[in-house]
Parts: C-alpha cells; sequence; structure tokens
C-alpha cells in the first residue's frame, strides 16, 4: 500500500512539473497610446536548463502566427530576454505576443493600442428647477474600451449626484448630438 502511496505522489509532482510555466511574460494586457513603445520581458524558470537566447517569440492576430525578428529581441541576462516594439499604432491594436522555450507551453499577452479618452461635451437645459434635458457630444473612437458616466446633481434640493440614466424613469429625455 505504501508503494502504491509512493507512485501516485510521483505521478502529481511529473504532472505538477509537467504544468508549471517554463517561462513568464510582462508586462501582461498592457494598453499603451499610439505612437508609443513597449518592452517586454520573457524570464525563465530557474528550473530550465535552457538560457534566454532559446526563446522564441511570435506575434499572432486572428489565425496568423509568424516568428518576430530577432533584430526586436534583446538578450538581458541568461535568463531574461527583451522584446522592443516600437511606434505601435492602431493596427496593432489586441495583437497577441507569445514567448516559449522549444518543447515548452508559451505564455503570451494581448497589447490593446489606443488613444487616450477626450472628455465628452454635456449641456443640459432648463426652463425651471425640476424640468431639464441634455445633450452631448459623440466621444472621438480611441480604439480602447470607454466607457462614460453623465451625472446631474440637484445642488438646492437634494444636494447628491445622481446618473443621469436613472432619469429615464422620469420621463426626461437624453439624446446625443452628432451622432452619425
Amino acid at each position: 500500500m505504501t508503494t502504491l502511496y509512493i507512485l501516485i505522489g510521483l505521478c502529481f509532482q511529473q504532472l505538477y512539473q509537467a504544468s508549471a510555466r517554463a517561462v513568464i511574460m510582462t508586462p501582461m494586457d498592457p494598453i499603451v497610446a499610439t505612437g508609443s513603445d513597449l518592452n517586454m520581458i520573457c524570464t525563465l524558470d530557474a528550473s530550465t536548463t535552457y538560457t534566454s537566447r532559446d526563446i522564441i517569440w511570435t506575434t499572432s492576430f486572428g489565425k496568423d502566427t509568424d516568428r518576430i525578428d530577432p533584430s526586436k529581441i534583446d538578450i538581458i541576462s541568461d535568463s531574461e530576454a527583451m522584446l522592443r516594439l516600437q511606434n505601435l499604432t492602431m493596427a496593432n491594436y489586441k495583437d497577441q505576443y507569445h514567448c516559449y522555450l522549444p518543447d515548452s507551453s508559451w505564455h503570451g499577452t494581448y497589447v490593446y493600442v489606443g488613444m487616450a479618452p477626450t472628455k465628452p461635451t454635456l449641456n443640459c437645459f432648463s426652463t425651471n428647477i425640476i424640468d431639464y434635458w441634455c445633450e452631448w457630444s459623440e466621444i472621438e473612437n480611441t480604439n480602447l474600451k470607454d466607457t462614460y458616466t453623465f451625472e446631474y446633481e440637484y445642488k438646492h434640493l437634494l444636494k447628491r449626484t445622481t446618473d443621469c440614466a436613472s432619469l429615464m424613469q422620469f420621463g426626461r429625455e437624453f439624446q446625443s448630438i452628432g451622432a452619425a
């Protein structure tokens, strides 16, 4: 019976070692501004016998995967290599980059490229203290997921801030100006 427990333990140890990552890539899922540069680091696990010169770098978008030009890769140490991405554009939005060793699972990350969001223009109009309506300009496409919340405040009555969307329950209308 003891032999069985030892064999099971050895099997779990082998499974754990096989599932452990041989490489770690940083940063994970970075968001960068259009025109920026980004350095990505691939670090080897201390238990591997490979060096950073053995790291394979690839990029993919959709089903296409390509090896990265070695001139964009710097060897930092025996255990770290750096990929230099320069002047990223909107065309690079959500590209995926991977680093891995021969006969090893890969570690990858998405790179999100876009423009910094601009502050929207919000105009509200009223003919009295209770009834009013608001309009806002469309937000320029940043190529990133943006979320805007419009709020209003009754300064003289309730002294609290409320999300504009909640006004729909009171029958007030909102519309976006400049919509395409």
